[in-house]
């Protein structure tokens, strides 16, 4: 079985049904989130030779617009594997600057890395702040 990695940046919970897997379908392109945001990645916890991991054994290196951050801990799947194996994985609480991004998720062994094809979204900006203290004069 193949190893792989795919980003999902989503708007609105994940709703797990019988037909459709999260990790069947493809991504909205190029979405527009708010602050904050989550990121969502499907895996078959699996090396290249079709052997498992196991989740000690794993950390996830998230890069947004190139700069890696810190390694985390491969988080708890929020879904039951697909068919193929694979699970929806997800890091909340992601902030970024307004504009245009793009991010890649790296699971990282002892035995090295790999990384998945780069995911465009873009982040806007929240309403602006009431006017503060209304008036009345004569």
């Amino acid at each position: 079985m193949r190893w792989w990695l795919i980003v999902l940046l989503l708007l609105v919970p994940v709703s797990v049904s019988a037909q459709t897997h999260p990790c069947d379908t493809a991504p909205t392109p190029n979405p527009i989130v708010k602050n904050t945001y989550r990121v969502q990645f499907c895996w078959d916890a699996k090396d290249l030779d079709g052997n498992p991991i196991l989740p000690a054994d794993v950390q996830m290196r998230l890069a947004i617009d190139g700069t890696a951050q810190a390694l985390r801990a491969l988080p708890t799947p929020i879904s039951a594997p697909n068919a193929t194996g694979s699970a929806l994985y997800e890091y909340a609480g992601l902030a970024s600057l307004k504009g245009a991004h793009s991010i890649t998720v790296t699971a990282v062994t002892a035995e090295g890395e790999a990384t998945s094809v780069p995911f465009a979204y873009a982040v806007k900006g929240g309403p602006p702040k009431p006017p503060l203290v209304p008036r009345v004069a004569q």
